[in-house]
């Protein structure tokens, strides 16, 4: 998903596709390699993180749990949310060279291999 899906385009995988990775958005670290903010989701929970590309591919920089989806009387997923700061969000801001890439930046980056 990292590699080559572009920001809120979600991918889906498991058994019964229940589950998904989504990157969220792509930025340039201060040392200038590209980072994505991801989440993933599954029944049993889903993680929020960071990872940033090195040459051998992405690395995981930092990553939180979060809490299980939960079922609606339709069967569909809900996302239970937090109010409490995201230290994740907060990573980011430190982490972030100027502004997140707009979605056309990040599609010549993805189409580049990420040079």
């Amino acid at each position: 998903a990292l590699e080559t899906s572009a920001s809120q385009e979600a991918v889906r995988f498991g058994v019964e596709n229940e589950a998904s990775a989504t990157p969220l958005t792509t930025f340039r670290a201060e040392d200038g390699i590209f980072c994505r903010e991801f989440s993933t989701s599954a029944p049993e929970g889903g993680s929020h993180g960071i990872a940033c590309r090195k040459n051998s591919g992405w690395r995981i920089k930092a990553v939180v749990a979060t809490a299980p989806a939960r079922t609606s009387e339709t069967d569909m997923f809900i996302t239970a949310s937090d109010s409490t700061a995201d230290p994740i969000s907060t990573m980011i801001m430190t982490m972030m060279e100027g502004d997140a890439l707009s979605l056309s930046d990040e599609a010549d980056a993805i189409n580049g291999d990420w040079k």
